[in-house]
């Protein structure tokens, strides 16, 4: 049996503080150490200690290897442990009588502890505090809930609250308790994708794409395409080197914009195109520098007087001091153009799943912070490369719709003397 846990302390105190209990109590043969249960006289399968072994890593391959004929795979506080344990697991339990058992909190509404109680193959269970021994009678049981705690969460979070949907009733809530987007606004997106209501406020809007870089491996280089507040679509490709994402990148601007039109037309008459399209690359990690130089100095480029501009997610945020970072700003700005019903998405489960799974807090300082990418990678199993192009692009439409603002307020003073 292999066990592994969200942290290590849980499996040396946790889990193996309750199998040493139990094994003392029965009586039965056998030593149980810190994060091993060694049962004598079994036989040692190909790997696997005969027994109960319990163990955490970073490293997927740290979680292969083990194998027997019944392997039972135990993944206690599933909601919190990274992708790459499951996938090393998954390698262990590949026999006809191997099982898997995965126990935890619904906390998140994405990740893989969330996908085995939407696809077919898994048994669920979900187990509510009122079904605990110490809210239906009987015996009391140490540490369980107490109705006085729910009453806590109840006056605290109300019941409608995603705390007390999750930690009380046990139910995968429409957002996670630190979730930054709820799913009831991206589904009014993809509505507003899908019927066109947005439509008229695009309408001779520069079309902006905002590319998120990746080179080599799982990472994909991710491009949203957006019209004022419609997102005409997202690309994606992978293994490309900086020349390759740039030349494709190039495909995808003449492709929306016709950039080879525009140069073959006489630039006074170049107009009639429309204004030329915004590019903004994700430069924070490194990788996008490179594009960014090569963009900037390209002659098409230059010629059409295309702002290409880099973005680094790190930077200090706009003139609100509320945010930690401007990554933080742009994510949090998307999601809530998204509540106030002011962004039409195409439909695309992908982007939903990573913008659900984004999470939010306050740093001591009172600012709003988002996940760092590299926690929410190793939850959601991949890179949120789908959502960080769409917070770039969402960026552009908010400055573009600040700056016609100041535009249409000096005419106005213009018109009226007022200065």
């Amino acid at each position: 049996m292999l066990v592994t846990s969200a942290t290590q302390r849980q499996i040396a105190e946790q889990f193996f503080g309750e199998v040493a209990r139990h094994a003392n109590r029965s009586g039965l043969p056998g030593t149980c150490l810190q994060t091993l249960l060694r049962v004598p006289g079994a036989a040692l399968a190909d790997g696997l200690p005969p027994g109960i072994l319990g163990f955490t890593s970073d490293s997927a391959t740290s979680y292969s290897g083990f194998h027997g004929a019944r392997v039972c795979v135990i993944l206690s506080e599933a909601q919190g442990i990274e992708s790459a344990a499951w996938v090393g697991l998954e390698s262990c339990g590949t026999g006809p009588d191997d099982r898997f058992i995965t126990l935890g909190n619904p906390l998140f509404n994405a990740g893989r502890f969330f996908d085995c109680f939407q696809k077919p193959g898994w048994r669920t269970f979900q187990v509510s505090c009122y079904d605990h021994p110490n809210l239906r009678g009987g015996r009391f049981v140490a540490g369980g809930p107490s109705a006085a705690w729910i009453d806590k969460v109840r006056s605290d979070w109300g019941e409608a609250s995603a705390v007390f949907q999750s930690r009380v009733l046990a139910l995968f809530p429409e957002q996670g308790e630190e979730s930054l987007w709820r799913r009831s606004w991206i589904d009014g997106a993809f509505r507003a994708g899908e019927t066109g209501t947005l439509e008229r406020h695009a309408q001779g809007k520069p079309l902006c794409f905002a590319l998120d870089v990746a080179r080599f491996g799982s990472d994909a280089s991710a491009l949203c395409v957006m019209q004022g507040p419609v997102v005409r679509g997202f690309t994606t490709w992978h293994g490309a080197d900086t020349v390759q994402t740039v030349e494709r990148l190039l495909h995808e601007v003449d492709r929306w914009a016709e950039l080879a039109a525009r140069m073959r037309t006489h630039p006074a008459r170049r107009a009639g195109f429309g204004k030329p399209p915004h590019l903004i690359i994700d430069a924070g990690g490194g990788l996008g520098a490179g594009p960014v130089d090569m963009l900037q100095r390209h002659p098409v480029i230059r010629e059409l007087r295309i702002p290409v501009d880099e973005f680094v997610g790190g930077s200090k945020a706009g003139d609100d001091a509320g945010y930690l970072n401007r990554r933080a700003q742009c994510y949090w700005e998307s999601a809530r153009l998204a509540e106030a019903g002011g962004l039409a998405l195409p439909r695309n489960e992908t982007v939903a799943e990573e913008l659900l799974a984004t999470s939010w807090k306050l740093t001591p300082r009172g600012q709003r912070q988002i996940e760092p990418k590299e926690e929410l990678r190793a939850r959601l199993g991949r890179s949120p490369d789908l959502a960080d192009s769409l917070s770039m692009a969402v960026d552009v439409y908010g400055r573009q719709r600040a700056t016609e603002a100041w535009a249409s307020l000096a005419v106005w003073s213009r018109e009226h003397a007022v200065w």
